[in-house]
């Protein structure tokens, strides 16, 4: 007897008029990197953080997010090429370099780039 498997589930994103800034303390996790794919398609921006010295650590990881930027800088969707809308940021979450990472992105890809903040 077989049993048949339920397809996966489409991603849905509420509605908004205005492309979202999705900030990813962890960047390079496998979660990350997931969202991160299901993001850029839909049309949003996305600021991806890396740990200092993570590459030395875990070499793996690395790949698969080597593979993401691979791949962010062959792909297009509906907010343009997936290279104008995701960052890399050097991000330590345990000190002080977060609020100098969102303020550095901030002003770089929202208010540079038009996009709206808190819609």
């Amino acid at each position: 007897m077989t049993i048949a498997t339920p397809p996966p589930p489409t991603t849905r994103f509420p509605t908004h008029n205005e492309p979202r800034v999705w900030f990813l303390t962890s960047g390079d996790s496998p979660i990350a990197i997931a969202l991160a794919k299901q993001v850029l398609a839909h049309g949003d921006f996305v600021v991806a953080g890396i740990p200092p010295g993570e590459a030395e650590r875990d070499e793996e990881r690395t790949a698969e997010f080597k593979e993401l930027l691979q791949d962010v800088g062959q792909k297009s969707g509906p907010g343009g090429e997936w290279r104008d809308r995701m960052r890399v940021l050097m991000l330590d979450v345990r000190c002080a370099s977060l609020e100098n990472g969102v303020q550095q992105i901030l002003e770089e890809v929202v208010l540079d780039k038009g996009v709206g903040v808190g819609k």
